[in-house]
């Protein structure tokens, strides 16, 4: 195999289509993940973990809570922190 060479354009554009819904990195992207600032100080077997499995290790903060109303509807949402 030979390495892939680094490109911040293509990276940004990655995120830009498949991650910044739901991630953060700096002041771009969503609220409903984790933001990804500094993520690769994890290392790459950690980091392959979690963009291969990313429900293996979901942080309490960003589980879904599902509740039943009394006129029987289900609301699933994240319950944020303000």
């Amino acid at each position: 195999l030979t390495a892939a060479k680094a490109d911040s354009a293509e990276g940004a554009k990655v995120f830009a289509k498949h991650c910044a819904a739901c991630h953060k990195i700096g002041d771009t992207g969503g609220k409903i993940a984790p933001q990804l600032d500094g993520v690769g100080v994890r290392g790459a077997e950690r980091l392959l973990e979690d963009v291969l499995d990313p429900n293996r290790n979901v942080d309490q903060a960003f589980r879904a809570r599902s509740i039943t109303t009394s006129d029987d509807r289900t609301v699933t949402a994240l319950m944020l922190r303000v």
